[in-house]
């Protein structure tokens, strides 16, 4: 779902999981995975994510990983996303950069989000549709006021709109 690959000193993750690189466990596994390599290896100046398709980074959770999953299951689910993933990225030790082209979505913030940087091309765009599934994005809860202030974070996530690469770089 993935492909990993060393140019000059910078590791390249590319999510590559058609049609819009939807998380399931096998995804965040892979990716878990490949921050790790690149986190391991001395040679690995600095890490990219991206993806490999145009139309999107990563639009989120697949939803069909939620239908029939007892609550349970989705706890150790979201915390391989929210808490081992964020983990991985967190102690990664050299620069991350997300660089973002189409829709970059619930999960899918959260592995922008997580990176040191954030590179959007004129086609991204972001948003926390949870909201409109019943789900909460728990770790924006903590990240986004810092970045973009309290009021403007909670409007982000309780609306669910969709919001551009430029108003991303207008709200910082």
């Amino acid at each position: 779902h993935l492909t990993y690959a060393v140019h000059g000193r910078v590791a390249e993750i590319a999510l590559n999981r058609p049609p819009v690189n939807a998380l399931n466990l096998a995804l965040i596994e892979e990716l878990i995975a490949a921050l790790r390599q690149a986190g391991d290896d001395g040679e690995v100046r600095a890490v990219i994510v991206k993806s490999a398709l145009d139309a999107a980074f990563c639009a989120g959770l697949d939803l069909d990983v939620v239908k029939g999953r007892s609550g349970l299951d989705m706890r150790r689910f979201l915390e391989k996303l929210y808490l081992e993933l964020y983990d991985v990225q967190y102690r990664l030790g050299k620069p991350s950069i997300a660089a973002v082209r189409g829709a970059a979505r619930a999960g899918g913030m959260t592995i922008a989000v997580s990176c040191d940087m954030i590179i959007a091309g004129e086609s991204a765009s972001f948003g926390y549709p949870e909201v409109h599934v019943g789900l909460v994005p728990a770790l924006h809860f903590v990240h986004l006021p810092r970045i973009v202030g309290r009021h403007r974070a909670f409007e982000l996530l309780f609306s669910g709109d969709a919001f551009s690469a430029a108003q991303a770089h207008e709200l910082g």
